[in-house]
């Protein structure tokens, strides 16, 4: 009985790698994970490195993330403090970076 616990054990956790792989690759880190736990985690680990990365929306995690942006003129990607962009050479406009913080309004403290 204790081996079969093992073994369910040791599955989820390489399921959970292989979602994490899948996911660092641009994948849906919930697909693979459930097609690992159904199929095995070993022959989904290998659809997972033979299958080519999900550029775009590796890209948009990038610009959001403000790590990188889109030049204007060729719409490659490159770094958010770049002032020259390196595929086309254009010069890029001043970096705003995104602002994430939201502002908390003081009706709270009207409220009677």
């Amino acid at each position: 009985m204790d081996l079969y616990v093992i073994y369910i054990v040791l599955w989820v956790v390489v399921s959970l790698i292989v979602a994490s792989v899948a996911s660092s690759k641009g994948h849906s880190w919930s697909d693979y994970f459930f097609l690992s736990l159904i199929i095995s985690p070993i022959i989904t680990l290998l659809i997972v490195i033979a299958s080519s990365p999900n550029q775009d929306k590796l890209e948009s995690l990038a610009i959001a993330s403000g790590k990188e942006r889109k030049c204007p003129s060729c719409a490659e990607i490159v770094k958010a403090e770049a002032k020259i962009c390196k595929h086309c050479k254009s010069e890029l406009p001043k970096f705003i970076p995104p602002t994430n913080s939201t502002t908390v309004s003081d009706d709270w403290n009207t409220r009677a």
